[in-house]
């Protein structure tokens, strides 16, 4: 699944990198995608605008409006379908229930800063494990607006950095650079 500038998210074939469909479309670029443990996707705009399309036929089911800021990150939290951890851009995490079925409270919990970004602007946040909204403390990194990958302890693992992942549950960060390079650390 690719999020692009003009604001597409598209569903691609791995073998041939073609499109083989359209997700969603947004007014402005497309920040964020997410797979749910079910296969649904998640995608954000910088409309702040939070959507999950089911797996099997695509269609948008639950459209929510974080209004916060550009959603930089999107995590589904560990243990449940429905709740997805959002990152803004000025690094502030909060919970979203994209549950089908409309709840009788408010979808969106209240947004607060995550110890591991303070002020920084955040333009990638992985986590291994659970949920972005409690870290433990560690299995935590973002990437900064200076392109530094940056971990709980404030180690930079480097720079010019566009995107950040962790390789299954381990604790090795892979990282995408700006010149093409992919560098597992």
């Amino acid at each position: 699944v690719t999020a692009s500038d003009d604001g597409k998210v598209r569903l691609c074939d791995i073998r041939s990198f073609r499109p083989v469909c359209r997700i969603a479309t947004f007014a402005d670029p497309a920040t964020a995608i997410a797979f749910m443990a079910n296969g649904d996707v998640v995608s954000a705009g910088t409309d702040g605008m939070v959507r999950r399309s089911l797996g099997d036929t695509l269609a948008t089911v639950v459209k929510v409006d974080v209004a916060q800021d550009v959603v930089s990150a999107l995590l589904p939290r560990a243990g449940g379908l429905d709740e997805v951890d959002v990152v803004s851009l000025d690094g502030m995490v909060a919970a979203v229930d994209l549950s089908p079925v409309p709840a009788a409270e408010s979808r969106l919990s209240q947004f607060r800063e995550c110890p591991s970004v303070r002020s920084r602007q955040l333009y990638q946040y992985c986590r291994a494990g659970s949920s972005l909204a409690a870290p433990s403390g560690n299995g935590v990194c973002f990437v900064a607006e200076d392109g530094a990958v940056t971990d709980d302890s404030n180690r930079h693992q480097g720079s010019n950095v566009t995107t950040v992942a962790f390789y299954g549950e381990r604790s090795c960060i892979v990282t995408g650079a700006e010149d093409g390079t992919v560098t597992l650390g």
